[in-house]
């Protein structure tokens, strides 16, 4: 009887190490896991702020070609209405010449 109680020992105390030892390796997985896990973490993190550096810089340059932008169309505006300014300037001086034209022929026919 000792002897069985003995064997049935050893053999539960044989399947305890290998449980034990599975549960090792198993804890040892999950740890290599939850290293690689952090590694990956670590490197999202810092491609995170360099795109956020992009990010950064894209939107300064894009404020930078919007202003270079706003400021190519104040001056197309701009030489628009003096284009506009001349072109009246000259119609008037155009209608001005026919006026006084109109005026020498009236007084050319009054002489006649």
């Amino acid at each position: 009887v000792q002897r069985r109680r003995t064997n049935a020992l050893a053999r539960t105390a044989a399947d305890l190490g290998r449980q034990l030892a599975d549960s090792t390796h198993s804890t040892d997985e999950l740890k290599a896991q939850l290293e690689q896990l952090l590694r990956d973490k670590e490197a999202a993190v810092q491609n995170a702020q360099v795109l956020n550096l992009q990010l950064e810089e894209n939107c300064r340059t894009a404020s930078l070609a919007a202003a270079d932008h706003q400021k190519l169309l104040d001056q197309s505006l701009a030489a628009a209405a003096a284009a506009e300014e001349v072109e009246v300037d000259e119609v008037e001086e155009v209608e001005e010449g026919k006026a006084e034209e109109e005026e020498e022929e009236v007084e050319v026919e009054v002489e006649v």
